[in-house]
């Protein structure tokens, strides 16, 4: 990945070791779904297996839904369904991915005035 190599080589920081790090992966896989493949399951092995991996990582908050075409149901079709609560997740995990790679690399973190 591009941002971990720039990370690595400029900061002199391997975020591959942050415990954030897989969730925001898994959050990039949900926004290649939903923006190259319309929220679609995908026709490959390989883009099943990723669906299927986040399904289960995701009990609670992932699912494929049947897609609606005017009116229709089409079950041979499925989409990713996302819940609020893990939307709200990965804010989370964003922010204290930052906070921690911005300590790492030696700022320090001052109050916000408004």
């Amino acid at each position: 990945m591009k941002s971990q190599t720039y990370l690595i080589k400029v900061v002199k920081l391997d975020i591959a070791n942050d415990l954030g790090w897989h969730e925001l992966r898994n959050l990039q896989e949900i926004r290649n779904i939903i923006i190259h493949r319309r929220g679609r399951q995908g026709e490959s092995r390989e883009q099943q297996d990723v669906v299927q991996r986040l399904l289960k990582e995701y009990l609670e908050d992932l699912r494929l839904s049947p897609v609606r075409s005017h009116g229709l149901i089409n079950t041979s079709e499925q989409e990713l369904t996302i819940t609020f609560r893990l939307c709200s997740h990965f804010l989370d995990e964003i922010d204290a991915f930052f906070r921690r790679l911005f300590k790492a690399a030696g700022f320090q973190e001052a109050p916000i005035e408004l």
